[in-house]
């Protein structure tokens, strides 16, 4: 049984760490568009759900506006 130093420090190079997707020059080029396009619709969601976090106190504000307009202009 081999013991592993418990003091030091670790060194880590590019090799030791998993690709994201290992097997990406194998991979057919629709299966590369659609792991593309994944990832850009991902990116798009997440910068859509941080501004929307922004200003959703904004937004409720103005539905509730609208819909006081709305109710105080019926007939």
């Amino acid at each position: 049984m081999t013991e592993t130093p418990t003091t030091g420090t670790v060194a880590l190079s590019l090799s030791d760490f998993m690709a994201l997707i290992p097997r990406w020059q194998y991979m057919s080029d629709r299966s590369k568009a659609i792991v593309k396009n994944t990832a850009g619709t991902a990116v798009v969601l997440l910068i859509g759900v941080v501004l929307l976090r922004a200003f959703l106190g904004w937004i409720v504000l103005a539905v509730i506006i609208w819909a006081g307009w709305k109710y105080l202009n019926r007939k």
